[in-house]
This record gives C-alpha cells, sequence and structure tokens, in this order.
C-alpha cells in the first residue's frame, strides 16, 4: 500500500491545465516548470500520516520526508496526458541506510472509480541500481522494466530522471544518458508525480513537465503566475478568471 496525495486541490489542477511557463528558447514551451524557489507550487504541502510533504524555496527544493512512514510515498499531478516528457533531479538525504531505499518519478498516474491508483514508477536506488515498476490499484507490482546496475547514479549526489511517453511506450534516460526503453499496454495516459519509498527523505529539484502540443488542441500562451496571486486563487473560478484576464 501507499500513502499518497492525490490532486484534489482542483485550482492547483485547473491552473497547471490552463498555463504553462515560457522558457528562454521558444522550443522549450513547458506544461508545467517548477524550480521550487517559491513557497507554494503545484505540488502538496503538509502531513500524511507519517510522511510530511514541504517545499524549501531558500534550497530550491521539494522534500518528501517518509523517514518514519512505514509505506511509500507520493505526491502526483492528476491531469492525464499520453504523449510527454517529464524530468527532475533527486537526491538522498538523511535516509535509513537499507536495500529497500528508493526514489524517483510516477508517471501514467490513474485512478479507478473507487480513487484506487496505477502507475508507472521509475525508480533509483542510491546504491547505483534503476528499474519501472508498474503499480496496479495501490496494491500489486511488478517489473516492466528489470533492475539494472549502473555507473550513471550519483550515489552521494543528485540524479537526475527523465521520461519520454508516447501512449504505451516509453524512453528511460538517466543523468542525461538513455538507458533503455519499453512498451507496456497497462497504461496509456496519465499523470505525473514524485515518490519516496518508506524509510527515505529525498529532496526533489527542477521539475520539468513538458506535454506534446497536439494534446492542448490549440497552442497555448504561456505566462508564470506571481507568488501573491496563487494566494488569492481559492475556487475554480478565480483560476478561470485568473487566466481568461491574463490572455
Amino acid at each position: 500500500m501507499f500513502a499518497m496525495f492525490r490532486s484534489s486541490i482542483w485550482v492547483c489542477a485547473l491552473v497547471a491545465a490552463l498555463t504553462v511557463s515560457l522558457r528562454a528558447s521558444a522550443a522549450e514551451v513547458y506544461y508545467i516548470s517548477e524550480d521550487f524557489s517559491s513557497e507554494t507550487g503545484y505540488f502538496y504541502q503538509g502531513t500524511i500520516g507519517e510522511t510530511a510533504y514541504a517545499y524549501h524555496p531558500e534550497g530550491g527544493f521539494y522534500e518528501i520526508d517518509a523517514r518514519k512512514s512505514k509505506t511509500g510515498s507520493l505526491a502526483a499531478l492528476t491531469e492525464q496526458f499520453s504523449a510527454y516528457e517529464a524530468s527532475v533531479s533527486l537526491e538522498f538525504h538523511d535516509s535509513i541506510v537499507s536495500d529497500d531505499i528508493y526514489a524517483g518519478m510516477v508517471f501514467h498516474y490513474q485512478e479507478d472509480r473507487e480513487g484506487r491508483a496505477s502507475f508507472l514508477l521509475y525508480a533509483v536506488f542510491p546504491d547505483g541500481y534503476y528499474c519501472v515498476w508498474l503499480v496496479d490499484r495501490e496494491s500489486r507490482r511488478q517489473y516492466v522494466y528489470r533492475l539494472t546496475r549502473t555507473q550513471l547514479v550519483n550515489r552521494g549526489g543528485q540524479n537526475t530522471l527523465r521520461v519520454v511517453a508516447r501512449g504505451t511506450h516509453f524512453e528511460l534516460y538517466l543523468n542525461g544518458r538513455f538507458v533503455g526503453e519499453f512498451s507496456h499496454n497497462a497504461l496509456n495516459r496519465g499523470g505525473v508525480g514524485l515518490f519516496a519509498s518508506a524509510g527515505t527523505q529525498a529532496r526533489f529539484r527542477s521539475f520539468r513537465w513538458r506535454v506534446n502540443e497536439e494534446e492542448f488542441g490549440e497552442r497555448s500562451v504561456g505566462f508564470r503566475i506571481e507568488d501573491e496571486d496563487l494566494e488569492d486563487l481559492r475556487t475554480v473560478r478565480d483560476a478561470v478568471d485568473y487566466v481568461h484576464g491574463r490572455l
């Protein structure tokens, strides 16, 4: 079982769906670009069970502290897409020494009618391994990409994970290097998120989620939302009015 935050704060989800962040290059238009440099953002903050989720703008990272938890912990964005690229840098901080310590990025996140989550989890281990699991309705877990040892894992620092999703086909990158690809038909679209196993304190930096333009229909217009404005977006109507007022 997994202790998870499901993105039920619909204002945040809707704002994310209606906006993108413009980067320096026109070729790099992101659906979400999160540097964790503000006190608020797209991901959950608070405590669920024994796990604490928090932004640390002074250090520019988002932390999932599951050191006291008996289960893995996930913060997810639930907007669903099939064709996208997602990436994040992570590091292990003050985690319990164990073969079961890992952290990573969730992709193709979905929920069934009972609210049970299924997703793919690209996990990296501090002792030099990586793999991808399929988690089925928060209970069953199976490898869809084998546990693989590599010298690419930075055991004492940050590791950047990147996934390129095209429906049911996926490419995996680790620290800028292509490390494998696979196809699996269980999930063909979904959201993305961040994950830390039980006993892990993981810090995440530079989260990017770039969605294929064809999934938007018409091209999106991008702008950044100011921190002081986020505090006023309390309802869906607030979010809609804010976005349309800026277009």
